[in-house]
């Protein structure tokens, strides 16, 4: 009874007086607080733009580099394709236009629809990059721009592996390599982008199938 009767006589109106004094002081906001650290930044995002894409960059080449299938597949699966086409067509260089016709047809025909398998795994890399976006880490722009250096080089290489490697087996004549191989690749520049427009939208990998 005595240390209570001590403290409400002597320490409580001292607490009580702080914490008056305190709650009537201001204090800094929280703009002001991020302003006085050193190298703050205010804004939706706390890195700027460049470093969300180096990061996202370094992130999605530490993710294909770990699994060297992500690599191997989209290389030799290509370059297979273009082989049987090849074998199939395998001196059409010494057939008539109709035959050659025929053989530039299936090459394009086939090289457009072999984005049609990615489709289901852009679905599912732009469910995790929605689900991080909107925590905010970082922007589409940089989630898309990250994911274009690194997978459409690699498909790239894949389609042109499959064209060389079909025009040579085919015996076609040397003078009309630019010119397939040209066509050839804008074509599959096309497909892809109109897959990749295809997964921004599909709701899930069996809608965007039936749309493309």
């Amino acid at each position: 009874a005595m240390f209570v009767q001590a403290y409400q006589q002597r320490l409580e109106p001292q607490i009580l007086k702080r914490v008056a004094h305190a709650y009537e002081e201001k204090g800094l906001t929280v703009q002001e607080m991020l302003l006085a650290r050193s190298g703050a930044r205010l804004g939706k995002y706390a890195v700027p733009f460049f470093t969300q894409l180096g990061t996202l960059l370094q992130r999605k080449l530490a993710i294909t580099m770990r699994n060297p299938l992500a690599i191997i597949l989209p290389l030799l699966i290509p370059a297979a394709l273009g082989a049987a086409v090849g074998f199939m067509f395998r001196g059409v260089g010494d057939e008539g236009l109709m035959e050659q016709i025929s053989f530039v047809f299936v090459l394009v025909t086939l090289l457009g629809l072999g984005g049609l398998g990615l489709m289901p795994i852009l679905i599912e890399a732009r469910h995790y990059m929605k689900l991080e976006t909107s925590e905010t880490l970082y922007t589409e722009a940089a989630s898309v721009l990250s994911s274009f250096l690194v997978d459409v080089p690699l498909a790239f290489m894949g389609a042109a592996f499959e064209v060389l490697v079909c025009f040579v087996i085919s015996g076609m004549d040397v003078e009309h390599l630019v010119t397939i191989f040209t066509w050839s690749m804008l074509l599959f520049f096309f497909y892809d982008s109109l897959f990749g427009l295809v997964a921004a939208f599909a709701q899930d990998g069996q809608q965007g199938m039936s749309v493309a």
